[in-house]
């Protein structure tokens, strides 16, 4: 006659799903523009490259933080990285600060 032996604890599992963020993640860094000279920026560009928009509004950014209609009017603070190409390029224009929180 063979005995069984039940095992000392019994292991279980949980069913895990993917749930969507309840707040989204604050961007690591805020985009600084100063409007008034980004648009003289634009106007002093479109004059130089003889009214080429697509050269002249093209924005320095790899990222598309700046791919909006409305360009650096409204970046895209969450696409930012922080490699400060756009601040390299434009000083005058554009800061990248850490977020605060």
């Amino acid at each position: 006659m063979t005995a069984t032996v039940m095992p000392a604890y019994h292991r279980y599992h949980i069913e895990t799903r993917l749930t969507p963020d309840l707040v989204p993640h604050p961007p690591r860094f805020r985009v600084r523009v100063k409007k008034h000279r980004l648009l003289a920026m634009a106007l002093k560009e479109v004059l130089a490259h003889r009214g080429n928009l697509r050269v002249a509004l093209s924005r320095p950014c790899v990222y598309g933080v700046y791919s909006r209609p409305v360009g650096g009017l409204a970046p895209r603070e969450e696409l930012c990285v922080g490699c400060l190409r756009c601040t390299v390029e434009h000083p005058e224009v554009v800061q990248i600060l850490p977020h605060p929180d």
